[in-house]
């Protein structure tokens, strides 16, 4: 099908539109709001880092395993479950298992912690937030759930 018919038939106000300065405000906006979004994550991830530090500090290790991926899941299973049980961070390595894991060990960190039942059931909705509560509130690390550290 020859495409010319619509394109002669084009109104020039729409024409201008298409060619004119909207696809270069467009691409200005769109660029800015991807810039905003990349610095909103950069930040949570810097939050979420921080939080993790602080909470490995609290359970007595050092500062630095929280900083290497993969390794510092290990660490937060053995901080959470104990030393028997810290096997279980190899469900967080698979996709369809990780946000079980996480939701559980979410939960499970708030008990560890010394903290109630609402504040675990809320970090199962909100990790990061309580995550943050639990690196630099008054919560202090008490054992693992499952076994001994």
């Amino acid at each position: 099908m020859d495409n010319s018919f619509f394109l002669n038939d084009m109104p020039e106000k729409v024409e201008e539109i298409f060619n004119g300065v909207w696809p270069r405000a467009l691409a200005l906006v769109a660029g800015i709001v991807l810039l905003i979004c990349l610095v909103i994550i950069l930040v949570a991830v810097a939050v979420r880092i921080v939080a993790n530090v602080m909470i490995f500090n609290k359970a007595g290790e050092r500062w630095w395993k929280a900083l290497i991926p993969g390794y510092n899941r290990y660490v937060l299973a053995n901080i959470v479950y104990g030393k028997k049980f810290a096997w279980v961070f190899v469900f967080s390595l698979f996709d369809s298992l990780s946000p079980y894991y996480t939701s559980i060990t979410a939960y499970n960190m708030g008990l560890a912690f010394g903290r109630g039942i609402i504040f675990c059931l809320l970090s199962v909705f909100f990790p990061t937030v309580t995550r943050l509560i639990l690196a630099f509130g008054k919560s202090e690390y008490r054992n693992p759930v499952w076994g001994e550290k």
